[in-house]
C-alpha cells in the first residue's frame, strides 16, 4: 500500500500525459481504507514524497546558484521535501479511523486541512485538483460531486470491499475517455510568451535589467492591436527602475489598445513584493503575490530579504471589462489561492512563472498541469508564461 501511494504521487503529478492526474483521486481511498493508522500515515507520506520527488534537486540548484553561500545544499533540499511531505501527511494520520461510519467525514476534513492554511501553505498535490479532468466545466458542483463520490466509496464497510473496488474501477473507466480528451479553451486576444533569460531574472543590476527590457520589448512588438501579452514572473526586474525604459513602448501599446503584463519586483527598505505590472493601455501594479515560496522567498526570520506575503489580498483584478485571476508561480501548486480567486468568477487565469532553477525537473510541468486542471474545471481559459 505504501509503495502504491508513492507510485500514485509520482505518476499522477510527474507523468507527461495530463490524464495521469486522475490517479491522484485514488489516494484518499487508499489512505483512509488502510488497516492501521501507521499504514495510513506512511501511505500519505509516500504519496506526497512521490508527487514532489524532483524538489530536492530543484532546491539545491536554487540555493546553490542564487545565494552562493551554501545556505541550502542537497541535504537542505531533502529536508524541505521531507518536512513538507510530513506536514501534509499528518492530517491523514491523525484522522484515520477503523470505523467506516466516520471514515467519509474524516476524509473530507483531511482534504480541507491540507488545502487551507497553515498546512495549506505547502498544500501541493491536492487529490481533488484532478476533478477538472473528469468533470470539466462543472465548477463548484464538480468539486462537491467528486468529494461525495469519494466519501461514498470510503464509507463502505470491509464486507463490501469488493463492491468498492468494482465501483472505483467502473468510475475510472467512465472518466478515462473524458480525461484523455483535452479540449483547448483559447483565451481571445491573449497570448503568453515563454523566455530563456535564465538565472538572475528579477535582480536589481542595472545592466541586466536594461538587457532584459530590450528582449521583452522585442517580444511585445509583434503584438496586434487590441491584443494582450503575458510575460513571466520577475523577468521585468525592479519596477521603479524599469518603468522609464518602457515609456516609448508603453505609448505605442496604448495607441493600439494593447497591454503587456510582466512580472516585476517592488523593493523596499524591508523586503519586497513579487508583482504583476501592466504596461500599455493599462498601467501600474495590478497584483502582488499572495503566497511567496516559503524559505526561498518568504523568510519570516529576515524581514530585510523576505518577500511580503499578501495572504488573502486581491484574489482578482480588473483589466478593462475582464476579471482576471492571477496565480504567480508557487500559487499554481496550492489550493486555497485558486479557490479564493474562483469565488469571484474570473474570466481568465494568468499564470506566470520563473522556472530557471527547476527547468531540468518536472516541477514546471506540475505547475502547468495543475493550473490547466483548475481552468478546465471552471471552464476558464488559462494563459501561461514561463522563464527558463
Amino acid at each position: 500500500r505504501i509503495l502504491i501511494g508513492f507510485s500514485l504521487g509520482a505518476l499522477a503529478w510527474n507523468w507527461s500525459n495530463p490524464a495521469a492526474l486522475m490517479l491522484a483521486l485514488v489516494m484518499p481511498l487508499l489512505v483512509m481504507n488502510a488497516k492501521s493508522r501507521t499504514t495510513a500515515g506512511l501511505t500519505a507520506l509516500a504519496y506526497y514524497l512521490g508527487s514532489a520527488w524532483d524538489l530536492p534537486h530543484g532546491a539545491a540548484v536554487f540555493f546553490g546558484n542564487n545565494l552562493g553561500t551554501g545556505l541550502l545544499n542537497t541535504a537542505g533540499g531533502y529536508a524541505l521535501w521531507l518536512g513538507a511531505s510530513l506536514a501534509l501527511s499528518l492530517p491523514w494520520w491523525a484522522l484515520w479511523t477503523s470505523n467506516h461510519y466516520w471514515r467519509g467525514l474524516r476524509l473530507l476534513l483531511a482534504l480541507g486541512l491540507v488545502a487551507l492554511p497553515p498546512i495549506g501553505i505547502v498544500g501541493w498535490a491536492w487529490p481533488l485538483t484532478a476533478t477538472g479532468l473528469v468533470l470539466p466545466g462543472f465548477g463548484w458542483l464538480g468539486l462537491g460531486l467528486m468529494a461525495f463520490w469519494l466519501v461514498l466509496l470510503a464509507s463502505m464497510p470491509a464486507s463490501k470491499q469488493a463492491m468498492r473496488a468494482l465501483l472505483a474501477a467502473l468510475s475510472f473507466l467512465i472518466f478515462l475517455p473524458v480525461a484523455m480528451t483535452q479540449r483547448p479553451n483559447p483565451a481571445p486576444f491573449w497570448q503568453g510568451q515563454d523566455t530563456q533569460l535564465g538565472w538572475g531574472s528579477g535582480s536589481l543590476y542595472w545592466v541586466e535589467m536594461y538587457e532584459h527590457t530590450q528582449i521583452l520589448k522585442t517580444a511585445a512588438q509583434p503584438l496586434e492591436p487590441h491584443h494582450n501579452l503575458l510575460l513571466p514572473e520577475t523577468v521585468g526586474g525592479e519596477w521603479r527602475a524599469v518603468q522609464p525604459l518602457w515609456r516609448n513602448e508603453s505609448a505605442r501599446l496604448n495607441a493600439q489598445h494593447s497591454t503587456v503584463m510582466v512580472g516585476v519586483r517592488q523593493t523596499y527598505t524591508q523586503g519586497y513584493d513579487n508583482c504583476l505590472a501592466a504596461i500599455g493601455q493599462h498601467q501600474g501594479i495590478a497584483y502582488c503575490q499572495r503566497v511567496p515560496v516559503p524559505v526561498s522567498m518568504w523568510q519570516p526570520w529576515s524581514q530585510t530579504t523576505s518577500a511580503h506575503p499578501h495572504w488573502f489580498s486581491h484574489p482578482v483584478f480588473k483589466l478593462g471589462n475582464q476579471t482576471i485571476a492571477p496565480l504567480i508561480c508557487y500559487e499554481q501548486l496550492l489550493v486555497w489561492p485558486v479557490l479564493q480567486s474562483f469565488l469571484h468568477q474570473p474570466d481568465l487565469i494568468l499564470a506566470p512563472g520563473n522556472s530557471w532553477w527547476s527547468r531540468q525537473t518536472h516541477l514546471p510541468q506540475i505547475q502547468i498541469k495543475a493550473v490547466h486542471a483548475w481552468g478546465r474545471l471552471f471552464g476558464v481559459p488559462v494563459v501561461t508564461a514561463m522563464n527558463y
